[in-house]
């Protein structure tokens, strides 16, 4: 037989309301920041390791990899909610771009730009930064 009556104490409802709130912590905020850092910390690591042999990219192919890489950096940091963290980024890699013009950082920072530009565009189209998911884009 089953005692459960329907009721859920206050301290129960207060707890369970506690626990999502560290769960959202971690999995949303925490977790969404520590990927993302941790992704443009590889790719500076890798545009480190280019100092001591550069890459030889062509044109097109360092074009479609700062188009492809730019959009990946666009939906993830905005649908992260760490949008913030990229601007930031992008300031860094232009800048380190602009000094050492190697192709793989140039690449890497024409991504970062192009992310920055969408970011720009999309909040002046919704007045701020939403979710994707926020406004029902699945």
């Amino acid at each position: 037989m089953s005692t459960d009556t329907g009721f859920t104490s206050p301290r129960t409802r207060s707890a369970r309301r506690k626990a999502k709130d560290v769960a959202y912590f971690w999995d949303e905020l925490w977790g969404h920041f520590e990927w993302h850092l941790g992704w443009f910390v590889l790719l500076a690591g890798l545009c480190l390791a280019e100092r001591a042999r550069p890459a030889c990219l062509k044109r097109w192919q360092g074009v479609v990899s700062a188009l492809l890489l730019g959009w990946a950096l666009f939906v993830s940091t905005v649908e992260g909610n760490t949008w913030w963290l990229e601007l930031g980024a992008t300031a860094v890699f232009v800048a380190w771009a602009w000094a050492a013009r190697r192709p793989l950082l140039v690449a890497c920072a024409g991504a970062f730009g192009l992310a920055a530009l969408l970011i720009g565009i999309w909040a002046i189209w919704h007045g701020g930064v939403p979710e994707f998911s926020d406004l029902g884009y699945p």
